[in-house]
């Protein structure tokens, strides 16, 4: 189970829609067997997934800044030489003229679908232009897909309920040149005693050592129940 607070909407029914792509598909049951090339594209759903969180809220709104060597124009704009330049990521991937309903978190406009066409994906501009590009941009991309391909397989994402009553999660992001969410309440259990079983070999063999997180009691406290 992980636990904390939230402030807005967060989009865990699409997680649940991403488990049931994973069941559409053979994967093997292991975690050390999922090929990351041949398995990806037997699950577009993921791969939207992570195109729209990147979207949805990009870890760095305003990216990297530059500096220009030399001077230049854009637009009819001068930009002198040695000018900082900021890219407003965040006007790029929430551009109404682009994307239909933008705050809306929509893994769907990635896929072709009858209510919706496929939308552009800048997943790349994340990253960087041009030289300055992050090198480690497939490494990233690739460990993001795992991570996320495996916890769907493994672990079972739902709302929390309280006095009977199923809470609606809400995420508040927290602004800043890096922005993340304050913490919010989820509940993370293991899919089978298979899945248990299997996490508690992997606990056991690499010996982790306990979450900082314990420190904060009810305030993003993070706790991994691997029994019913």
């Amino acid at each position: 189970m992980a636990s904390g607070k939230a402030n807005r909407h967060t989009p865990l029914n699409y997680w649940e829609t991403g488990f049931s792509a994973l069941k559409m598909t053979t994967l093997p049951n292991a975690l050390t067997d999922f090929d990351n090339s041949k398995d990806r594209d037997k699950l577009p759903y993921i791969e939207a997934i992570i195109q729209e969180a990147h979207r949805w809220y990009p870890v760095r709104p305003m990216g990297f800044p530059h500096t220009t060597t030399d001077e230049d124009m854009c637009g009819g704009y001068r930009i002198p030489r040695g000018s900082i330049l900021m890219p407003n990521v965040w006007a790029f991937t929430h551009g109404q003229m682009v994307y239909h309903d933008p705050m809306h978190f929509t893994p769907e406009r990635f896929l072709n679908t009858e209510k919706l066409s496929v939308e552009p994906d800048l997943t790349s501009m994340l990253f960087g232009w041009g030289r300055r590009a992050c090198p480690g941009r497939l490494v990233a991309e690739s460990a993001m897909y795992l991570t996320i391909a495996l916890f769907l397989k493994i672990f079972d994402i739902r709302k929390p309920v309280e006095n009977g009553r199923e809470i609606n999660p809400v995420v508040n992001i927290k602004p800043g040149v890096v922005v993340h969410p304050e913490p919010f309440q989820i509940v993370i259990e293991t899919r089978s005693p298979k899945h248990r079983a299997l996490l508690s070999t992997y606990a056991d063999q690499f010996n982790w050592d306990q979450s900082d997180s314990v420190k904060n009691k009810g305030n993003g406290e993070l706790r991994y129940i691997l029994e019913p």
